[in-house]
């Protein structure tokens, strides 16, 4: 089959060659010397690389803890407002159980006073 002939020559190994192996090594070493950089590859860079490759995890890990601190905070300030209108909600419910007790017991009382 011609499918399958095409396939093992698509499939081969080629050797790349020693220029190939020593811009490998070189990359690897970060010798910017060795040879062109392979198309789209970014510029190697001097010591603000450093820097920012310091910098940056530092600086997000400070954003993440402030907005999660934040965060926090604004879910404990509802949980404030929340219990506190459950605390006047029961308040209400106990002076309406309240009444409605005093008037049951005036109308138990009215309806005692007829029967005698």
């Amino acid at each position: 089959m011609d499918i399958d002939r095409a396939l093992e020559r698509a499939l081969d190994s080629e050797d790349p060659g020693p220029a190939f192996t020593g811009r490998v090594m070189a990359a690897i070493s970060g010798d910017s010397k060795a040879g062109p950089r392979p198309i789209g590859a970014p510029a190697p860079r001097a010591g603000r690389s450093v820097a920012w490759r310091t910098v940056l995890p530092v600086a997000a890990t400070v954003a993440l803890t402030v907005a999660g601190l934040r965060w926090q905070a604004v879910r404990a300030d509802e949980a404030r407002a929340e219990d506190a209108k459950a605390r006047a909600a029961h308040a209400q419910l106990m002076q309406a159980l309240r009444l409605t007790g005093e008037k049951l017991n005036v109308v138990h009382r009215a309806i005692e006073r007829s029967q005698e």
